[in-house]
C-alpha cells in the first residue's frame, strides 16, 4: 500500500507515494534509480542523503520486524512478556540509535542546504518519529521490568512512566 493518508500522507510520505506511484505503472523500474530521480528534483541528490534514507531503512527493518510474534500471536497489540518481547525490545534499542544517526546526518544535511524546506518537513517527521520510538522503548522496559519483578518499587515505575509522559 501507499501509506498516504490524504494530505498528511503526502507531506510525511511524499517519497513512499512517489514510489508507489511510478512502481505502479512501471512495474520492472529499479528502485534506487527512482528515488535517485526524486532526489534530483528536490535538489538533494547526494550521497548524504542516501546515507539518511539508509539509516531510516535500517531503523524501519528494526523496529518493524516483530520478531516472531505474528507466527505466534494474532493481536501484536497485547504481546506477552516472553522471549519475543525481550528480542523486540533488544531491537527498538537498536532502532532508536539509527534514528540518532540519521537525526546527524539531516542536521548536515540542513546545515548544507539551509533553503530547502523538504528538510524543515523531514526533521519534524523524524522528531517525532524518535520521541515515538522512544517512549514505546520505554513503556516496553517498564513492563519487562515490572513483569520480571513483581516487588519492583512502584514509585521508580511511577518514576519512569513519567519519563515516557514527557
Amino acid at each position: 500500500t501507499s501509506l498516504s493518508f490524504g494530505e498528511y500522507g503526502f507531506w510525511a510520505y511524499d517519497l513512499n507515494t512517489y514510489l508507489y506511484a511510478v512502481h505502479s505503472f512501471h512495474t520492472q523500474a529499479d528502485a534506487d534509480e527512482t528515488i535517485a530521480a526524486y532526489l534530483e528534483a528536490l535538489g538533494l541528490k547526494t550521497p548524504e542523503f542516501m546515507r539518511y534514507l539508509h539509516c531510516l531503512e535500517e531503523y524501519s527493518e528494526l523496529y518493524f520486524s516483530f520478531c516472531g510474534y505474528a507466527k505466534a500471536y494474532a493481536d501484536i497489540r497485547k504481546l506477552p512478556i516472553g522471549a519475543y518481547y525481550e528480542e523486540h525490545l533488544r531491537k527498538i534499542g537498536r532502532a532508536v540509535e539509527k534514528l540518532k544517526k540519521a537525526q546527524d546526518i539531516l542536521k548536515d544535511l540542513m546545515a548544507e542546504f539551509p533553503e530547502k524546506e523538504y528538510l524543515k518537513h523531514e526533521e519534524e517527521i523524524l522528531k517525532i518519529t524518535s520521541l515515538e520510538s522512544e517512549g514505546m522503548q520505554l513503556r516496553m522496559a517498564i513492563r519487562l521490568k515490572n513483569a520480571k519483578d513483581k516487588s519492583a518499587d512502584k514509585q521508580e515505575l511511577m518514576h519512569d512512566f513519567d519519563k515516557v509522559k514527557e
